[in-house]
């Protein structure tokens, strides 16, 4: 299952950086977010430990809390990079966008 977000999914000019996870059981330590930019080309953002983590890679996320978490925080540095090269994309065939990929070991911070 993955979940899936574009500008033209959310109607407005800034990719959110906050994003629900599902309503079901999924196993957290196998989670993956995935941001695709206006040329198509995806770059995988790595799992953070928390928010001071962050500060450890240009591009990243975390749990809002690792025990049970409920949304996906994209961490502010990338939330930032993601969202300068977003508007340069609103002409593109192509929408920048967030996948959250479920199933296959999370790429962490290491």
């Amino acid at each position: 299952m993955t979940i899936h977000q574009t500008k033209q999914e959310v109607h407005t000019s800034a990719l959110t950086c906050t994003l629900k996870l599902p309503n079901q059981t999924y196993d957290k330590e196998k989670v993956n977010v995935v941001f695709r930019d206006s040329s198509g080309t995806s770059q995988d953002l790595l799992r953070a430990t928390d928010l001071a983590d962050c500060a450890n890679t240009p591009l990243a996320w975390y749990y809002d809390n690792n025990d049970t978490p409920t949304n996906i925080q994209i961490c502010p540095n990338t939330c930032s990079t993601i969202n300068a090269g977003h508007d340069a994309g609103a002409l593109s065939a192509t929408a920048p966008g967030i996948n959250v990929q479920l199933g296959c070991p999370s790429k962490k911070i290491r």
